[in-house]
């Protein structure tokens, strides 16, 4: 036997202490109308229209012309709704709409869970902050925890900045303005000449304003590769510092040491341009060497202390290596005939 009852004009928040209080005979229709068992845990709920369908399957209520629920701080919209009561859920769907204080999200479809405070969006699915926007098919949104997390296929871009991550998994925890993208992830950095970074790994700390890329790292920016273990990037100063057997690859020529420093603005961040430039400084700290080769074709194998590389539109202008405490810089050139 199926049952339906129509309800017009829903408003307000289920308490299940207060419906207990309610008379018999009006608690069993009060059940009906609001399909109480998952409400129960004190959501604010308006719609101006319900039906409940009682089915082989369990009692549904329809929720025809939209619905609102508000929960604490967060609130959903949505044009039409189905609230499962076995499952204890809601689907919400058409213009679908989250507004929590911290960002905004849009979506095709999500299943509420009222039990675990938590939201599965589905389908063409966009979060907005004010700095930044996540784009995916699939969004988990754990209201308590205030985390987000994707799970096949996401774009975040930091809208101050100016950076693009892709990946295939992704975790944003909003209240520590901190993410993780752990497959498959790739930076982009806009710029006169855009820097793409690529690892196994990538950590995003807004609070911070730096990045971090983590195990098998590279780097290009124009005619330079950057390759190394890991890679600090500090946003604001658009420089950055690569640790563990870093190199870089420049057409022909190779240099690496313990650490180096790059530059893509000046070197003293408080004169920084407002627009991201191209590469303008490299420095390599300790133990540096560098396999170089001359415009005549020449290889230049020089080893010292530091060496500081200035580039000009891109391309290395000139080298300055300085040696240790005692001066010494060591060098050994090969003619193109004997190479």
């Amino acid at each position: 036997m199926s049952f339906k009852l129509v309800c017009h004009r829903v408003t307000g928040r289920i308490n299940f202490h207060q419906f207990l209080s309610v008379s018999t005979s009006f608690r069993n229709l009060l059940f009906l109308c609001v399909s109480v068992a998952g409400f129960l845990l004190a959501a604010d709920i308006s719609a101006p229209k319900m039906e409940i369908l009682d089915t082989p399957e369990g009692r549904m209520t329809v929720f025809p012309l939209g619905i609102t629920i508000l929960d604490k701080d967060t609130k959903i919209t949505g044009k039409h709704a189905i609230f499962y009561e076995k499952e204890n859920r809601a689907k919400i769907y058409d213009s679908l709409l989250i507004i929590s204080p911290q960002f905004t999200v849009t979506a095709e479809t999500a299943f509420y869970s009222f039990a675990e405070k938590k939201s599965n969006l589905r389908g063409n699915v966009v979060l907005e902050s004010d700095t930044l926007k996540i784009l995916t098919t699939n969004l988990v949104f754990e209201q308590s925890k205030n985390i987000v997390k994707a799970s096949e296929g996401v774009v975040i871009r930091e809208k101050l900045q100016r950076l693009t991550i892709t990946g295939r998994n992704a975790e944003y925890n909003f209240t520590d303005a901190s993410g993780i993208v752990d497959s498959l992830p790739t930076l982009q950095i806009e710029r006169a000449d855009t820097t793409v970074v690529k690892s196994n790994k990538m950590l995003l700390d807004n609070k911070e304003s730096r990045f971090w890329a983590i195990d098998s790292v590279s780097a290009e920016a124009g005619n330079t590769i950057l390759r190394c273990d890991t890679l600090l990037y500090f946003i604001k100063e658009d420089s950055g510092l690569a640790m563990g057997r870093p190199q870089i690859v420049d057409k022909q020529n190779r240099i690496a040491g313990k650490d180096i420093r790059f530059y893509f603005s000046q070197e003293d961040s408080s004169n920084q341009s407002s627009d991201r430039s191209s590469l303008k400084i490299v420095r390599i700290i300790e133990s540096a060497n560098a396999n170089y080769v001359t415009d005549e074709g020449g290889l230049l194998e020089v080893q010292g202390n530091i060496f500081m590389i200035y580039y000009l539109n891109g391309d290395i202008d000139n080298i300055k290596v300085f040696g240790d405490t005692l001066g010494n810089v060591s060098g050994k050139y090969y003619p193109k005939e004997k190479l």
